[in-house]
């Protein structure tokens, strides 16, 4: 599709975030796009949602259904997620808190949509600053993941009713914007080994700091206040690389590079090297001029020991050198 046709969405501010609602059907006709607009001139936050028909390639048709304007002290939008268990939903995720908003709500003007507050530890004053998400392969399930710069984890449960409900998991690394599901898979349970529990395989990048990949168990145990996850891979990442020095001669004969990895607790030194140690074994007198083939074999001794050999062909004769120890000796 070529730019002009989607000059009805130019002209609002500037997009903050975009994404496409699941809808009911995957027909053409009736694609719908939800869009976090700010316009600087009004200094003013808008959602706006348009529907697209696309059946007939030849005359897409673009229709704006509404716009709702957030309330100029909103905290600033984080993330917009499109839920897949509920058609034509999304979650609107801010510093403070999460909205829960449909097309018709947009369609409407309704501001009275659900909400809920973002839990904080106890004793902290600040919010986490959640920066991904990661929606499950399927729509059965009525869960989403969020993940915080500082490491927080959570699943947001989203009922058809409008209530949300928060369950923690275990902390991780500085996550990143980007987090995803890989899939399910069954464990043993490590309190109860004859019992098995599905868990999701989450990935997630690390924000200076080393990627994971966790499984996290689909049920909370009753004695645990959050959910333990089990650390599947870790993925290091060196980044960003804040000073470093090289090493001459560090390890066998090689030139290294002592870098300052990470940051922060995840602040590390990193020893970075590359190539391969070569030494000389034996060398060729200046009468063979030069060394035209090479094959290797293995020779049997009179005592039936096994020497490893390279026989060797120039264009003056033909040599065999056999290896004994750590040097090699010329046979013929």
């Amino acid at each position: 599709m070529s730019r002009i046709r989607f000059d009805p969405i130019n002209g609002e501010g500037v997009i903050w975030h975009m994404e496409f609602l699941h809808t009911e059907t995957t027909s053409m006709d009736r694609i719908v796009l939800a869009l976090i607009i700010y316009n600087d001139i009004e200094r003013v936050c808008r959602i706006v949602v348009y529907v697209i028909d696309a059946l007939n390639s030849e005359n897409v048709t673009i229709e704006k259904i509404g716009r709702l304007p957030l309330e100029r002290n909103t905290p600033l939008p984080l993330l917009l997620i499109p839920l897949k268990f509920q058609y034509e939903t999304f979650v609107l995720v801010t510093e403070q808190q999460v909205c829960l908003l449909t097309t018709e709500d947009i369609a409407c003007g309704n501001v009275l949509y659900p909400t809920s507050v973002i839990p904080r530890q106890f004793g902290c004053s600040e919010y986490p600053l959640f920066t991904a998400f990661a929606s499950q392969l399927t729509p059965m399930d009525d869960y989403v993941y969020l993940g915080s710069a500082e490491g927080m984890l959570y699943k947001l449960v989203v009922l058809t009713d409008g209530d949300m409900h928060w369950i923690p998991i275990q902390q991780t690394n500085p996550i990143s914007q980007s987090m995803c599901i890989l899939g399910t898979i069954n464990m043993i349970d490590q309190d109860s080994p004859h019992e098995v529990t599905n868990a999701d395989i989450l990935l997630y990048a690390g924000e200076s700091a080393d990627s994971q990949v966790l499984a996290i168990p689909s049920s909370q145990q009753l004695d645990q206040p959050v959910i333990r996850h089990t650390v599947l891979q870790t993925l290091v990442n060196r980044a960003p690389l804040t000073d470093f020095q090289v090493a001459d001669n560090f390890r066998d004969h090689q030139d290294a590079l002592i870098a300052c990895s990470g940051q922060d607790k995840q602040g590390s030194l990193s020893i970075i090297t590359h190539g391969i140690e070569t030494s000389a074994l034996h060398a060729s007198s200046p009468e063979w001029n030069g060394v035209s083939r090479l094959w290797n074999l293995i020779a049997i001794t009179s005592e039936t020991r096994t020497i490893p050999c390279l026989l060797a062909s120039s264009a003056i004769d033909t040599r065999l050198l056999c290896a004994e120890g750590k040097s090699t000796t010329d046979k013929c």
